[in-house]
C-alpha cells in the first residue's frame, strides 16, 4: 500500500449563472416572478440575493389546504408544485416551509407537516466534488447528509439502499423506527448537485411522483452529460450503507491512491485467460483492449453483449472492457490513514463465449497489482454496513464488501469456478465479498422467503436472485382444480413476481402457472418432465435478461422482462397424458415480445416422453399425410401467414403437439415472425389410416371426460 494522495482533485468553481429549463438562477440579484402552476395563480416570488442557490421567502410558499387525516397514505390530490432552489417540487400543500434563509455551500429547505414533524420533504443543493479519475462524482456522502441532518433524524443508523435508474440518477430509500419511509433522488448537475426526499408515515405511491417531478421539473437528463455512454461510470454511489453524517471512506475521494489511471494501465488478462490461450497482461485504453482476432462467437449469438447500447457491427474483435470502476477500503489499514482500493468489473469477448470477473487491485506510482484471485462474476456494487442492526452507532466504521452476480450460471453452470484460479466456489446467483484470511470470501447469508415454496427444485433460479420472493407470490393448492381432466387431484401450482433485481433497470415480471398430478414437491416422473420444462424458460429468461440488465446498468433500457406461462392437461387416460406449456416472453428492448409452444405428452407405462412417430404406424406414409391436413388446417386458420414445410426436412415447423381426445393440436411456426407459433387442430378421423391402432384405443380409456380445445 502506499501513502493516499492528498487533496490532488480540484473542485471546479461554478458558473455565476446556471441555467436549466426555464429557471434562470440570480447569483447576486433579485427577481420577481408570477406564474400560472396547475390552474392556481401562484403568489409573487422574491428570490433571495447574494446566494448561488436562491429561494423565495417563507411567507410567499404559505400552506394551503387540509392535512390528510393521520394514519391515510398520502395522495396525488394533496401535493402541489412549490418553489425549490432551482425548480419547483411536488410537495404536500397543506405542509409548512421551513428554512434559515442563509447562503451557504449547501443550503437546504424542508416541508414538514405541522401534525407530525417526522414527515416532511427535505431538498438540498451542494457543490460536488469531481475528481480526475472515473468515477469522478460520488452521491454516498451527500445522500447520507440529506437523511441524516434533515431528511429524518430517526434515519441514523439505518442502512438506505442505492440504485442508479439512469446514468448518474441515484434513487434510495430506507425504513426508519416506526415503520417511517423515506425515499429520494440525487441528481447530478456537473459541478453541483440537487437532492430530495420525502418521509412518510404510511408507504404511498406518491413516492413515484414525486421522484419524476423532481427530475423533470430540472429538465434534467443524462443524455445531456458529454461523457454520456456505458463503460466506466461517471458517477457511482454504495449500494448499500449505514447512514451518519460521513459516509463510507470508500466515498471519500481523498483517501484515493496516488498512482496510474485505471483505464489506461496495464491489468492481468484474467478474463481472457480463463477462456483459452491469449496474453497474460493487456494495455487498457480508456478501459478497453482489442485483438485482431474476429469472428466472435457468443454463446448468445443472436443477442450478444455490445459494448455499447444498440451495439455495433464493427465491434467483431475479441475484446476486453471495463464495464465499472469504484473505490472502496475493502482491506483497512491496521494505522494511519485509509488507503482505498480500485475494484473493476471487466467483461471480455471471444470466439469461446463471453465471460466476466472483477479484480480488486492496489496502485503506487510503479502500476497497478492485482489482489487475491480474480472473481467470477459482474461487479454489481459495494456496501457498508455491519451484520446486525444493534451494532449500529454513529462514528463506528462498518466493514465495506463488494457485491458479485453472475447472471448465467443457470444456463452456463458454475463448475469452471474452482477456488484456485477464480473466487468463489457457489452456486448462488449473488453475493458479498470480503478479505478474511489472505482471499477473498464469501459472507454468509440466510434469507429465506416468509412462506414455504413446495416447488423450490423449479424455481431454484428465482430463489437465488430474489431469495425473499419480495414481491411474489406463491402457492400450491390442490382443491381448486379447474379445467379439463383434473378431477383425479393433484396440486396446481402458481408463482406470480414483479420485481427488481440489484443492478437491473428493467423489472421482473413472471406469471407461471402449471398443473401436477401429485402434490408439490413430490417427485413423479410424469410431473418431472412438466417441472423440467417450466424451469428450462424460467432459468433462460433470467439468465439472458439479467445479464444485459447487469451489464448495461444505467445504460440499459426501463421495459420489463416478462415471462407468462400458463399450463392446461389436454389429456389423460390410464395410458397417456398431455400437458401444454404455453409460453410468452419479451426480452427487454425487443420490438416485440414472442412465443414459445412447450408441451409435455407422456407414456404413463414407462414414463417417457412420447414423439410425435410415436402415435403413427410406421408402416404407413403418415407424415405427408399429417402435412397436407396441417397445411390446409393453417391455410383456412391463418390466411395471411405461411409456414411452407421445409423440403430437405419437412417436419422442421411443427414445432410442438398436444393430444386431445378428438384431435392433434399441432403447432406451427409461421412466417412472418409477427404470425408467430400458432396451434392448428387434427381430427383423428382425418388420419385414421395413418394412426398406430394401439394409440387409438388408449384414446377411449379416458380417466374423465375432459375437453380439451
Amino acid at each position: 500500500m502506499t501513502a493516499s494522495r492528498s487533496n490532488r482533485f480540484g473542485v471546479k468553481r461554478l458558473v455565476a449563472a446556471i441555467a436549466l429549463a426555464s429557471i434562470v438562477l440570480v447569483g447576486c440579484g433579485v427577481a420577481k416572478q408570477t406564474t400560472v402552476s396547475e390552474g392556481v395563480l401562484q403568489p409573487e416570488v422574491t428570490e433571495q440575493s447574494d446566494c448561488l442557490w436562491t429561494h423565495p421567502p417563507k411567507e410567499q410558499d404559505p400552506p394551503v389546504g387540509e392535512l390528510p387525516p393521520a394514519g391515510e397514505p398520502l395522495g396525488r390530490d394533496d401535493m402541489r408544485m412549490r418553489p425549490g432552489f432551482l425548480s419547483r417540487l411536488l410537495v404536500p400543500e397543506a405542509w409548512v416551509v421551513e428554512h434559515d434563509g442563509q447562503c451557504t455551500e449547501t443550503q437546504s429547505i424542508m416541508w414538514v407537516n405541522p401534525l407530525n414533524e417526522r414527515e416532511r420533504v427535505a431538498h438540498r443543493v451542494g457543490r460536488l466534488d469531481v475528481d480526475e479519475l472515473s468515477p469522478a462524482r460520488d452521491a454516498t456522502r451527500s445522500i447520507n447528509g440529506l437523511l441524516s441532518e434533515v431528511a429524518d433524524y430517526y434515519a441514523a443508523g439505518e442502512t438506505v439502499r442505492i440504485t442508479e435508474p439512469v446514468l448518474c440518477r441515484f434513487d434510495f430509500e430506507l425504513e426508519a423506527e416506526g415503520g417511517y419511509i423515506t425515499a429520494g433522488t440525487w441528481l447530478d448537475l456537473g459541478d453541483a448537485y440537487a437532492v430530495a426526499s420525502i418521509s412518510v408515515a404510511v408507504d404511498t405511491p406518491v413516492i413515484d411522483n414525486f421522484r419524476n417531478q423532481f427530475e423533470s421539473g430540472l429538465g434534467w437528463s443524462a443524455r445531456d452529460f458529454d461523457d454520456y455512454g456505458p463503460g466506466p461510470r461517471r458517477c457511482h454511489a454504495f449500494s448499500e450503507t449505514v447512514v451518519d453524517r460521513f459516509g463510507p471512506v470508500g466515498s471519500m475521494f481523498s483517501y484515493r491512491p496516488d498512482g496510474p489511471d485505471p483505464l489506461n494501465s496495464q491489468i492481468d488478462n484474467t478474463c481472457l485467460g480463463h477462456l483459452g490461450d491469449y496474453p497474460e497482461r493487456v494495455q487498457l485504453t480508456d478501459g478497453s483492449w482489442e485483438a485482431d482476432t474476429d469472428d466472435i462467437k457468443d454463446i448468445h449469438a443472436n443477442r450478444r453483449v455490445w459494448k455499447h447500447p444498440g451495439g455495433s457491427p464493427a465491434l467483431n474483435a475479441t475484446n476486453v472492457e471495463v464495464v465499472r470502476i469504484a473505490y472502496a477500503d475493502l482491506l483497512p489499514e491496521s494505522e494511519g490513514d485509509p488507503v482505498l482500493e480500485i475494484i473493476i468489473g471487466v467483461v471480455c469477448n471471444a470466439n469461446e463465449g463471453v465471460h466476466a470477473d472483477i479484480q480488486v487491485l492496489s496502485s503506487s506510482n510503479s502500476g497497478l497489482e492485482r489482489i487475491g484471485l480474480p472473481i467470477d462474476g459482474f461487479f454489481a456494487g459495494l456496501s457498508s454496513t455491519s451484520d446486525l442492526d444493534s451494532s449500529h452507532s454513529i462514528g463506528v466504521l462498518n466493514p465495506e464488501r463488494l457485491h458479485v452476480a453472475r447472471p448465467w450460471i443457470f444456463e452456463w453452470g458454475f463448475d469452471h469456478v474452482d477456488g484456485t484460479t477464480l473466487c468463489c466456489v457457489t452456486d448462488r446467483y449473488s453475493y458479498p465479498i470480503e478479505w478474511q484470511d489472505g482471499a477473498w470470501s464469501l459472507v454468509d447469508e440466510d434469507i429465506e422467503p416468509e412462506n414455504t415454496v413446495g416447488e423450490s427444485a423449479v424455481f431454484e433460479s428465482l430463489l437465488q436472485v430474489n431469495p425473499s420472493l419480495d414481491g411474489c407470490y406463491y402457492s400450491d393448492l390442490g382443491y381448486h382444480v379447474p379445467g379439463p381432466f383434473r378431477e383425479g387431484g393433484g396440486d396446481n401450482i402458481s408463482m406470480s413476481c414483479e420485481f427488481k433485481p440489484d443492478g437491473s433497470r428493467p423489472t421482473f415480471e413472471i406469471d407461471i402457472d402449471y398443473p401436477l398430478r401429485v402434490r408439490a414437491g413430490v417427485a413423479d416422473p410424469v410431473d418431472d418432465h412438466v417441472r423440467a420444462a417450466v424451469k428450462k424458460h424460467l432459468d433462460q429468461r433470467l439468465s439472458g435478461d439479467l445479464g444485459a440488465a447487469i451489464y448495461y446498468g444505467p445504460n440499459g433500457t426501463v421495459l420489463p422482462s416478462q415471462l407468462f406461462i400458463e399450463g392446461e392437461v389436454t389429456f389423460r387416460s390410464d395410458r397417456l397424458y398431455s400437458v401444454a406449456l404455453p409460453v410468452y416472453y419479451y426480452w427487454p428492448g425487443a420490438a416485440h415480445g414472442d412465443n414459445v409452444a412447450e408441451t409435455v405428452n407422456v407414456d404413463l407405462q414407462t414414463g417417457e416422453l412420447l414423439e410425435l412417430a410415436d402415435l403413427f404406424d410406421p408402416s404407413t406414409e403418415w407424415l405427408p399425410a399429417l402435412l397436407e391436413a396441417v397445411d390446409a388446417a393453417a391455410e383456412l386458420n391463418y390466411p395471411r401467414c405461411g409456414w411452407g414445410p421445409s423440403e430437405t426436412n419437412p417436419g422442421s415447423r411443427i414445432k410442438r403437439f398436444n393430444i386431445t381426445p378428438t384431435h392433434l393440436r399441432i403447432y406451427l411456426g409461421l412466417a412472418p415472425n409477427a404470425c408467430r407459433v400458432q396451434p392448428v387442430q387434427v381430427g383423428y378421423s382425418d388420419l385414421a389410416d395413418y394412426l398406430d391402432p394401439e394409440f387409438l384405443d388408449h384414446l377411449s380409456t379416458t380417466q374423465t371426460a375432459g375437453v380439451a380445445g
